[in-house]
């Protein structure tokens, strides 16, 4: 998450800026992927087969809807405070994301609902 300084920290000298950038997309990069592959996972561990690709095509709806929205609040920041003040903004959004599991019943989750329900099936 502190890697995403680098983006509005990027200044100076272009190597400066684009070693900056290089080492943003190496520590995002990973924990990235990891994040992709349990969330789908979890999804596709929750949902009964039938009911797969109406929840594909809602989460997607719901992120890709959420990314535009972002992209425009987004644009409308840099106009209005500035670029860079707008990337410092999106940081400080980055670490107030955490909050919303902390307070959520995912953090107290010790076990997958849906594979302990099907296990008193069996």
């Amino acid at each position: 998450m502190l890697s995403s300084l680098c983006v509005p920290l990027a200044a100076g000298p272009l190597w400066f800026s684009i070693i900056a950038l290089v080492i943003h997309e190496i520590v995002l990069g990973g924990p990235a992927a990891i994040y992709g592959i349990v969330r789908v996972s979890l999804l596709q561990a929750s949902t009964p087969d039938h009911l797969m690709g109406r929840m594909n095509a809602s989460v997607r709806f719901i992120e890709w809807s959420m990314i535009l929205l972002g992209l425009l609040l987004g644009g409308v920041l840099g106009e209005t405070v500035g670029l860079r003040a707008a990337l410092f903004c999106a940081f400080g959004g980055q670490l107030l994301a955490p909050l919303w599991l902390a307070f959520s019943p995912v953090r107290t989750l010790q076990h997958h609902p849906a594979m302990e329900d099907a296990g008193r099936r069996a």
